[in-house]
């Protein structure tokens, strides 16, 4: 882009808006024009305190526009060079120093000290007075290239910044980071002036969530799952794990016409005898996977078996206004017909929570639909902690909902296939699991178990059998496509794999409410 990007800690930021990302970045029905050019960092071999500062100037460049942009491979690697063969001209960055001539005058800089876990204040204190993050042992060089110090931040604790910057900060948005990944996500915190933090109990940050309501979607992670998804879901927000991401603040500027993913053929007769089996691909609510080496792992998205077996992925709503080109790349390569990649919500719809935690579970719900129209998703997957079935009722009675898949936290098959109907649609469990290192969840065991199950699928939902995929197993064994291929290679005689959308419709089909398919 040919503006350029201003930032003057005199100037007082106005509060930005939040809700969801929804009011800031809608879903754009015509493309938006490419970048005339992007500076493009080379940060693998910057220090930490370098590397803060690179995507802080970042983040500010990327206020409006997308302007800056680190080198990363996977995803990251793939857009760039579809902006690249688009007419984009890439500028390599060796020194986040090299990045201050796009703006006039110079950002100011917060001062801050890293070994007393300083960098989520500094990070705030950007964020809301547009500044870029110094560390200690860059002060000189700030100073030589004309940057001044305004903050000195070294006495700050999280108290005082919330205390006199509450109201200061965006809405619907919060940052968890470790300070230790200064690489990262760090550049959506500036570019949407949010609240970053790292470490909060589970009171405050509960709080957090609450002030910055309705509907806070954090972005980051923690240090216990558990515990961060709980406080946040209490709160009424929801989690998106995200703290490996980057160039955020780029990619929610480049927003493309999403294509639909790939949907089922119309419905083949079932039979007696037949079992009916789908495999889903579990963490699918991960940013920064979506947005990394998922498209290339050759145990996931770039596996070369990816094609020969129907396959169900879970992928984040929320890519549609975040990311938007992400999700528009992976639908676009999606294998469709008769063996087809299928696309349904990650956990629990728009961001990751426990629906039996969050206050208003119809709240929820209708946020989920409004995230659900913009990436083109039917089916929901929820995970849920100290529920049951029953709690996904909201969810089934959003109209463009076509069921919902349903796990439990510890462990994710812990129903053991439950199914619970609502207004004609289902909410049906896992069954199986394909987890490394469980017992009774390998190929072998769950094939053999699938024999020992119900073949009527005409007149027993219990002949519909769900597996979850662990995206993180066998890694050492070819990945977790391989061991579906195994597992695929070892069912029983007729068994019918299809896609957890198909199964969901075969249900509805023949115990519920009926799909009409065009």
């Amino acid at each position: 882009m040919t503006t350029t990007a201003r930032s003057s800690l005199l100037l007082h930021m106005p509060r930005p808006c939040g809700l969801l990302l929804m009011a800031c970045l809608s879903v754009s029905a015509v493309d938006d024009p490419l970048p005339d050019q992007l500076s493009v960092m080379e940060m693998s071999h910057w220090s930490k305190a370098e590397q803060a500062l690179g995507l802080t100037l970042q983040g500010l460049a990327n206020r409006k526009h997308a302007q800056v942009w680190v080198a990363d491979d996977g995803m990251q690697a793939a857009i760039l060079d579809d902006l690249h063969k688009a007419g984009t001209r890439l500028l390599s960055v060796a020194s986040p120093w090299d990045v201050l001539p796009l703006f006039s005058p110079r950002p100011k800089g917060v001062l801050y000290r890293a070994d007393n876990g300083g960098l989520p204040i500094a990070i705030s204190l950007c964020a809301i007075h547009q500044a870029v993050a110094i560390e200690e042992s860059l002060q000189a060089d700030a100073a030589a290239h004309g940057v001044e110090i305004a903050i000195d931040a070294r006495t700050w604790d999280d108290a005082r910044l919330w205390r006199e910057h509450q109201r200061d900060f965006a809405r619907g948005i919060i940052v968890e980071q470790d300070p230790a990944k200064s690489g990262h996500l760090l550049d959506l915190a500036i570019a949407r002036g949010a609240y970053t933090t790292y470490g909060r109990d589970d009171a405050a940050m509960t709080a957090r969530v609450r002030d910055l309501g309705p509907d806070t979607i954090v972005y980051g992670w923690g240090s216990d799952e558990h515990q961060i998804i709980t406080r946040v879901s209490v709160g009424g927000g929801t989690y998106a794990p995200a703290d490996w991401s980057r160039n955020l603040s780029a990619l929610q500027h480049l927003r493309i016409t999403i294509p639909e993913p790939p949907a089922p053929l119309p419905l083949v007769p079932l039979h007696a005898g037949e079992r009916v089996v789908a495999f889903v691909m579990s963490d699918g609510d991960n940013l920064q996977f979506l947005g990394g080496p998922f498209l290339t792992s050759a145990g996931h998205w770039g596996s070369p078996l990816r094609g020969q077996f129907t396959m169900t992925w879970e992928m984040q709503p929320l890519l549609a206004t975040v990311a938007p080109r992400i999700l528009a790349k992976l639908y676009a390569g999606a294998h469709r017909g008769a063996i087809m990649d299928d696309v349904i919500t990650g956990p629990s719809g728009a961001g990751y929570c426990f629906p039996a935690a969050l206050p208003s579970r119809q709240h929820f719900a209708e946020i989920t639909a409004t995230h659900l129209k913009a990436s083109h998703l039917h089916l929901v997957s929820v995970l849920n902690s100290g529920g049951d079935l029953t709690q996904t009722s909201e969810l089934l009675e959003q109209p463009d909902v076509l069921g919902v898949i349903y796990k439990d936290y510890e462990s994710y098959n812990a129903k053991h296939g439950a199914l619970w109907w609502h207004q004609g649609k289902p909410c049906l469990s896992y069954r199986f699991l394909l987890w490394e290192g469980l017992a009774g969840q390998n190929p072998e065991a769950v094939a053999a178990a699938i024999g020992e199950l119900p073949a009527s699928p005409l007149t027993d939902p219990a002949s519909y059998i769900l597996i979850n995929v662990h995206a993180w197993s066998y890694r050492q064994n070819g990945g977790p496509m391989a061991a579906v291929q195994r597992t695929i290679a070892l069912l029983p005689a007729q068994t019918r794999v299809v896609s957890a959308t198909e199964m969901i419709m075969q249900m509805r089909q023949h115990f519920g409410t009926p799909v009409v398919q065009p």
